[in-house]
């Protein structure tokens, strides 16, 4: 059975990319490449490059997921800041972590935060933007609402 693919060998590659069904899918991904930029590349990149200034120890949970869904929305944009939440989410659902409804609504709710502070004129900067997004996200997520569930937990 030939695989339109997977080619076999390094000569059928060649082949393969030149010639065949394949051809017409090699071309529509290149120009979705050169279209589309780097940063299609390689969002994980852009992700990891957004919440990087940012010192998560310490921090309620959903303020975290919240703050930074905030700050992917503002570097990568929403789709890739609700990929990003979505993926972490996935990843905590399998590899045993937390995973919980209320991590994807603070994810929403820093996308929304990210919205309202980029429409606000009085913060143009990075730093304001962060001071903005983190205050945004510790109204609609208070540590008050952490203490009373670990208290109702316990």
């Amino acid at each position: 059975m030939k695989s339109y693919w997977f080619p076999t060998s390094f000569a059928g590659l060649r082949q393969h990319m030149v010639s065949g069904p394949a051809a017409a899918r090699y071309a529509l991904l290149l120009a979705a490449v050169v279209s589309g930029g780097c940063a299609s590349l390689s969002p994980t990149a852009c992700a990891r490059g957004a919440i990087e200034p940012v010192d998560f120890a310490g921090m309620y949970d959903k303020q975290a997921h919240c703050i930074a869904s905030g700050l992917i929305t503002r570097r990568c944009g929403a789709r890739y800041a609700r990929l990003a939440g979505t993926g972490k989410e996935w990843l905590d659902a399998v590899g045993g972590g937390d995973a919980s409804r209320q991590d994807l609504r603070a994810n929403a709710d820093g996308r929304a935060c990210a919205l309202q502070a980029a429409t606000a004129e009085s913060t143009p900067d990075e730093t304001q933007f962060r001071v903005a997004i983190s205050a945004c996200c510790r109204q609609r997520w208070p540590e008050t609402a952490a203490s009373a569930a670990s208290a109702s937990a316990d």
